[in-house]
Order: structure tokens, then sequence, then C-alpha cells
């Protein structure tokens, strides 16, 4: 008996210690793009980035205060020529929200973004309008069972014991970090970017195992 309660001790002091490490980490984080939203036609492609980043941005080190920001970014085919700029229209928490797109006629992209009250959760239906057509598109998560969430990419990150990653994580000058979900032709991947208010230093890990592709 005596050998369990002292087994769930440990587990509780190993899990306080957890919470509080991450809680560090978690104050430093000055952007937070933990979910990002596809859906198709047969004309466009929509993906909406779903984040939460300090605003304004500044390099400085420290993590401002953060707001919600949904941007979306439509592609066309390219032949598509644009006669009017594309509308956006969407609805989260009962709050309607709608932007008409910078004109681009050449272009085969447009990006919009919001600043919503509540982000969607995992899902978002979004009515796009170009030329007086309209369709409505729902957009899903790109994530699977197997990607890691933003804090297991942190954390992989850490004990990796990457040279100029631990020289910020464990020096003494404030930092700030920013972490991204990618996803680019069913791959995902993490963006984790260290900064200071001198130097900074990105990371790209695999969004499933967290093994460090690249450092820039």
């Amino acid at each position: 008996m005596k050998k369990i309660a002292l087994c769930v001790i440990l587990l509780l002091t190993f899990q306080l210690s957890g919470c509080k490490k991450n809680a560090e980490y978690e104050d430093k984080i000055s952007q937070l793009r933990y979910d990002v939203l596809y859906g198709e036609t047969d004309d466009f492609d929509v993906t909406a980035y779903v984040e939460k980043r300090e605003d304004p941005v500044c390099q400085d080190g420290l993590a401002g205060e953060m707001a919600n920001f949904l941007t979306f970014k439509i592609e066309f085919d390219r032949d598509t020529v644009l006669k009017s700029s594309p509308v956006i229209e969407f609805e989260t928490d009962g709050i309607k929200y709608r932007k008409e797109t910078e004109y681009k006629p050449l272009s085969d992209f447009v990006y919009c973004f919001f600043s919503p009250k509540k982000l969607p959760d995992k899902k978002l239906n979004v009515k796009i309008t170009t030329d007086e057509k309209s369709e409505t598109v729902t957009l899903l998560s790109v994530k699977t069972k197997s990607t890691l969430t933003y804090n297991e990419a942190l954390n992989s990150l850490i004990k990796s014991k990457t040279p100029s990653a631990t020289e910020i994580f464990d020096g003494k000058t404030p930092y700030e970090i920013k972490i991204r979900l990618i996803y680019s032709d069913g791959y995902e991947c993490y963006f984790i970017g260290l900064e200071t208010k001198e130097k900074s230093v990105g990371f790209l890990l695999d969004g499933s195992t967290g093994e460090i592709i690249a450092i820039k």
C-alpha cells in the first residue's frame, strides 16, 4: 500500500513540474498557429490559418497581448481571370463576418484576414463570391491522429538539445516563441521561431515525429 501511495505522489510531482515548465514557455509564445482548415471546389482551393498572435507585432523578445486572427488564402486555377474582388463570408459564435479581398486580376491567389471574437474549432463553412457566383465551402482541419500538438512539437525541440535553440532557451536574454502549423500537399510540419531583440533562429519540424528537418 505504501508503494502505491509513493508511486502516486511521484506521478503527481512529475505532472506538476511538467505543467510548470510548459507554463513557463506558454508565456513566451507571441504567435501560435495551431490549426489549418482546408476545402476545395472545382474552381478554387481555400485555406484558413487559425492562430493567436501578439498585436501589434514587435520583435523585442517579449510576448505582447494576444489577439485572434483567421487568415484566408484562396487559390484559383491558373487560367482564371477575375473581373472583381472575391468576397468571403462566414459565421462563428453567432457573429457574421464579411470582407472583400484585394483585387488582383493577374494573380492566381488572394489573401484576407479577420479578427473574430471566437476562432473556429476544426470546421468552418465559408461562402465565397467571385464575379457574382457564390459557393459555400466546408473547411476541415488538416490535422490527423498522428499530428503532434504544438506543445509536443515545442517539447521535441527543447529535448533535441540543438545548440542554437539551447543557447536561447537557457540564456538570460528575453526571447519570444513563434509556432506555426504548416500544411502543403498533404504534408504537415511545424515552424518554431525563437527571437530575441538582437537575433532569431527558425526550426522546421516534422508534424508527426517532431524530428528537425531544417534550421534557418
